[in-house]
């Protein structure tokens, strides 16, 4: 299974339509946001994915152009093959500063073990790091972030992540994944 983020600035015009690779797997969207700068973020997951192969990601805008685009993805083994999603959530936020400050908001999941994925897309950023329980996946160039936990039992949860110093406007999401 993998989790991608896709984001950029643009003129407010650029449209998210799809997510394909070179082995023909389905993307599913789940949120897209947009600010009032025009800075957007969008989440996507695939569950049948080939671990271990090459593989070329692409997303593909439906209009306008994106300014400095930006794909995360993060692979995971041991999610349900089918109705796995339990559950997410996304927030914009002004500014934020202190630990744990940038927050997807919470949502509730159904099923306990669930893969708790989260992504912090924070323009002009200078920095930020995993939330209290989560683990750091990825960081793009100080403004792009992946973490992800493991929830032992079902119930409330957020992905959260501690910027450096003061966030501008930032885009928090997380997506919840039954194990198998």
């Amino acid at each position: 299974m993998v989790c991608v983020t896709v984001n950029g600035t643009d003129d407010g015009s650029a449209a998210i339509a799809t997510v394909t690779d070179n082995h023909s797997n389905t993307y599913t969207a789940v949120d897209t946001t947009t600010t009032g700068a025009s800075f957007r973020s969008s989440t996507f997951y695939a569950l049948s994915f080939p671990g271990g192969l090459p593989t070329t990601i692409t997303a593909t805008f439906s209009t306008g152009t994106s300014d400095y685009p930006a794909i995360l993805v993060d692979e995971f083994s041991g999610v349900a093959a089918s109705a796995a999603l339990d559950g997410h959530n996304q927030q914009i936020q002004a500014s934020a500063s202190g630990t744990d400050a940038l927050s997807s908001n919470t949502f509730s999941t159904s099923a306990n073990g669930d893969l708790i994925w989260g992504i912090a897309a924070i323009p002009n950023a200078t920095g930020a790091s995993a939330g209290t329980g989560l683990t750091a996946e990825q960081s793009l160039v100080s403004a792009y972030y992946t973490e992800f936990k493991i929830q032992s039992s079902s119930g409330s949860v957020a992905a959260t992540f501690t910027p450096t110093g003061t966030s501008t406007a930032s885009i928090t999401s997380a997506m919840a994944f039954k194990h198998q």
